[in-house]
């Protein structure tokens, strides 16, 4: 059984990781966003990742982790370099064309 602390603390971070990617797609939808900078050959694009391996990873309750890998489609967390991937790409003068879109790397799992 999860601590209710543990779960409180979950709950939480998921939250503030939410919130700017919620801001990050309102900005993409206005009209100062890359509509505006496309004109002057400048792409905006955002990457959200979902549940990412990293140095704190080890720091997560087993328990927690298991929940949390169990909601993913994947069934696992991602990779930081399928993140980087994405954004590789994006970074690459032969995307220039690509404005304004958000990019999951997420594992199948939507909010």
């Amino acid at each position: 059984m999860t601590p209710a602390w543990v779960r409180s603390r979950a709950d939480r971070s998921a939250q503030e990781v939410s919130r700017p990617k919620d801001g990050q797609e309102q900005w993409l939808d206005t009209i100062g966003g890359p509509l505006e900078t496309a004109t002057k050959g400048i792409t905006v694009n955002t990457v959200t990742p979902a549940f990412i391996t990293t140095g704190m990873t080890p720091a997560v309750p087993p328990e927690v982790m298991e929940k949390t890998v169990a909601r993913i489609p994947a069934g696992r967390l991602g990779d930081p370099d399928e993140v980087a991937r994405v954004v590789e790409f994006l970074a690459d003068p032969e995307s220039g064309y690509i404005t304004g879109q958000v990019y999951p790397v997420n594992g199948g799992l939507y909010r």
